[in-house]
């Protein structure tokens, strides 16, 4: 589905040319992933009890593959329509090389294997609120790599803003003690998932720029890599009796649906976003997701909204605004921050 397509590609490029998207879609892709950001822990806290990590990560891995399969074979259909009646279309799939690329595809997905279980994991035992704010660590990880790897020299102004996120997240981490022993073991893994991200970000970032796969490319290859994976895993571990059980158990297939569904449309929506806003304005927008994962855990989870997490909130959004404010006046803004919004 991924491959094959390079003449099709040349064709309509030729004869009808691509669309430019308003700015207005690049705003509705970023409030797309703000919401999704935003409920994703809720459905993730909300699976039934019989479902554990490795069940959910592979069933939830496999509706994203599927969930992307259809739209892969949706935009095949539009662009040999496109060929046809001679229109624009916004969407070109190029082919993947897949001798010189699929061993860094493979890796991503390996890495992302870890990063999603963690994820899963991580969000369960923390707790959604906390979770999702220890998501947003990401920043810290982009200012690291950026100046040990990339001799990036920072800031003050970044320093500041970072030394604050770090405050807010170490607050929350140790539940508003401020005592490293009551810090969290799961929200010490989940701060780890940011950079698992921003590791496997990092080698697919050169293929996206090159224009050698796309984003829709990426999401199919990643989620089958980890649908695989975790396929083995819990056949190993449990049987295929008892994975066949789970799968076809309507609580689980419902919530790790509407899991895979939504993880795929963010990561989607939030390419599409910055192609056509700034990244400084969509990473603006998707902040404030924590806010909708607090209200929502409060109202359907009964998770009571406590003192440390507004005051860990308010701590790491504002460390967050300042690094969005100051990368927002810098011309070519760091190599890694395009990639670090998003699983």
């Amino acid at each position: 589905m991924l491959i094959g397509l390079d003449t099709l590609n040349r064709k309509v490029e030729n004869k009808v040319g691509i669309k430019k998207v308003p700015k207005f879609h690049g705003v509705a892709f970023a409030l797309i992933v703000l919401i999704g950001n935003g409920i994703h822990p809720i459905i993730n806290n909300s699976r039934p009890g019989e479902v554990n990590g490795f069940f959910f990560v592979l069933l939830m891995s496999f509706w994203e593959f599927m969930t992307s399969l259809a739209i892969s074979l949706f935009f095949k259909y539009r662009i040999k329509k496109a060929i046809l009646h001679q229109k624009p279309t916004t969407q070109m799939i190029p082919p993947i090389n897949l001798k010189k690329n699929f061993g860094i595809l493979i890796g991503v997905g390996m890495i992302f294997s870890v990063a999603t279980y963690f994820y899963v994991e991580g969000l369960a035992n923390a707790g959604a609120v906390s979770g999702s704010i220890a998501l947003k660590s990401s920043p810290i990880y982009a200012f690291i790599i950026g100046a040990i790897f990339f001799k990036e020299r920072p800031k003050f102004g970044q320093i500041f803003f970072t030394f604050i996120i770090l405050i807010g997240i170490y607050y929350l981490g140790t539940e508003g003690s401020w005592q490293m022993n009551s810090f969290s073991l799961w929200f010490g893994l989940l701060l780890l998932v940011p950079l698992l991200w921003t590791i496997g970000h990092s080698f697919t970032k050169p293929l996206l720029e090159k224009r050698q796969v796309t984003p829709l490319n990426v999401i199919q290859i990643r989620s089958g890599v980890i649908t695989v994976i975790f396929l083995i895993i819990s056949l190993s571990l449990y049987g295929f009796q008892e994975v066949m059980k789970v799968f076809f158990t309507w609580e689980a297939f419902t919530s790790s649906f509407l899991m895979g569904f939504i993880y795929f449309f963010m990561h989607y929506s939030w390419y599409n976003s910055i192609q056509t806003i700034s990244i400084a304005y969509a990473s603006a927008l998707v902040t404030p997701s924590p806010v909708i994962t607090a209200l929502l855990a409060w109202m359907f989870l009964n998770d009571d909204f406590l003192l440390y997490h507004f005051v860990g909130l308010l701590i790491t959004i504002i460390g967050l605004y300042g690094i969005i404010w100051i990368n927002s006046r810098e011309e070519g803004k760091a190599n890694l921050e395009i990639m670090t919004e998003l699983p």
